[in-house]
């Protein structure tokens, strides 16, 4: 069933995009994919089935669900607004990034726009925030640094519920872990590729494509993720996934990469 939840407007999620259970339930980068997903039904509601009801349905499904991340997942963190990862609706929320995408850095990258946030001045605080030391899950090791993935802050549910109101409050344990897939202080080669993809700085995308390369091990693959410290350490000889989005980096930068002669 989940931890409580309060109405919001978003959709419900049990679980992220990395398998490991929500933390909190409405996942907020799975609901703004939800949002550009829901624009593309309205097109073809209109474009090819000329459906008006279904395309209306669409729109309104959508613009529910913008105003509610708008309304309950944006928080002000050091003076300046940011996305949360994850929020209850009743008044609590998640401030990290995972790896694995949809992601809060993956927001360009979605397709998400919001016409609460018209210049992007949200997503451009929350990816300084989640791309820094303030995220539990990005580590940084000598000239290895990136987001991995987490397990979830594991509070009891004692907890959650007396933070809700729906409980007497009492003391509560809190254990942070790594992700149960790859463990803690763990780099996913997903995160430094998205990154790239979504960076409009020339400099910043040649220090991924060179980190992406001393993280293979010698084996010419993107793997699942890499020790941050020793990336001979790794899971997952072969990831798909990863190897699929590095392949899209390259077709999309190849005339710099050529230029700069990085592969």
């Amino acid at each position: 069933m989940g931890t409580p939840v309060c109405n919001t407007g978003m959709t419900w999620v049990g679980f992220r995009p990395s398998d490991d259970q929500c933390d909190m339930h409405f996942h907020v980068p799975g609901n703004m994919f939800a949002v550009v997903a829901l624009g593309f039904i309205e097109t073809i509601a209109n474009d090819v089935y000329h459906d008006a009801e279904l395309a209306q349905a669409a729109s309104r499904l959508a613009t529910e669900i913008d105003d509610a991340i708008h309304q309950h997942a944006v928080v002000e963190r050091a003076g300046v607004r940011i996305y949360a990862y994850e929020v209850n609706g009743c008044g609590q929320h998640n401030l990290m990034d995972d790896a694995n995408v949809p992601s809060l850095l993956s927001i360009p990258y979605l397709g998400y726009k919001s016409r609460h946030d018209p210049e992007g001045t949200i997503y451009k605080n929350t990816r300084n925030y989640i791309l820094s030391s303030n995220n539990p899950w990005y580590f940084s090791h000598g000239s290895f640094r990136g987001i991995g993935t987490a397990a979830r802050e594991r509070e009891s549910e004692a907890a959650v519920l007396a933070a809700a109101g729906r409980l007497t409050r009492r003391a509560s344990h809190v254990a942070r872990t790594g992700s149960p897939h790859t463990g803690p202080g763990r780099v996913w080669p997903m995160s430094l590729i998205m990154q790239a993809l979504t960076s409009d700085s020339e400099s910043e995308i040649v220090d991924m494509i060179e980190m992406l390369k001393a993280s293979d091990a010698g084996s010419n693959f993107m793997h699942e993720s890499f020790q941050v410290s020793n990336p001979a350490q790794f899971t997952r000889h072969w990831f798909a996934w990863a190897n699929s989005l590095f392949s899209e980096l390259i077709i999309k930068h190849k005339d710099l990469i050529k230029a700069r002669k990085l592969l």
